[in-house]
């Protein structure tokens, strides 16, 4: 598993979940690496053969792309996808939408103009991509802002900054990607 975007990612991948995954699945060798650069999502993988020189040589069974960094750049999106495609034809891609970032997750009617929401245009636009170019698709902003309402505590409670996850935030992180992949 090679993991592609932004802080946010990092805060994903630091949270825990596949030392957890691996619990669950203990007859599974699962490696994880990550691959971040704040601010700059698939416009900064596309470019310079990064995909070739940093992703193809690790051979990834699954690449991970989210982050609240990719802005709408569909067509980086689209090119880092068939980039990974071309050399690497077998591996499976994953692209989930945002979650922290500075809107506030107790108010869906602006989490829902968000550049990096699944419940936005942007996540409705990179679903759509995920069915076109046969990637799986997680919406990670709904059940990360459900949680955070469901606490009744200030959403501060789980961040670190005013855009990054706490270790309580990151563990929202976690059991996403832990029910999405089934445990």
């Amino acid at each position: 598993l090679i993991a592609f975007g932004d802080s946010i990612v990092n805060d994903t991948m630091r949270s825990g979940w596949v030392g957890k995954l691996q619990e669950a699945y203990p007859k599974a060798n699962i490696k994880a690496s990550v691959y971040v650069r704040g601010g700059g999502g698939c416009r900064h993988y596309r470019l310079e053969e990064r995909i070739q020189k940093y992703l193809v040589p690790l051979k990834p069974d699954l690449v991970f792309i989210g982050g609240i960094s990719q802005g709408k750049d569909y067509e980086a999106i689209c090119d880092v996808i068939q980039q990974i495609r071309r050399d690497l034809p077998d591996t499976e891609i994953l692209l989930a939408s945002g979650t922290f970032g500075t809107v506030d997750p107790r108010r869906p009617d602006l989490l829902a103009f968000a550049n990096h929401s699944g419940s936005s245009d942007y996540g409705a636009e990179l679903k759509q991509i995920a069915a076109e170019l046969k990637c799986a698709y997680l919406d990670m902003t709904t059940p990360w802002a459900e949680y955070i309402r469901s606490t009744k505590l200030h959403p501060h409670r789980f961040y670190r900054d005013r855009v990054h996850a706490n270790e309580s935030g990151e563990q929202i992180l976690s059991k996403i990607l832990l029910s999405f992949f089934g445990e």
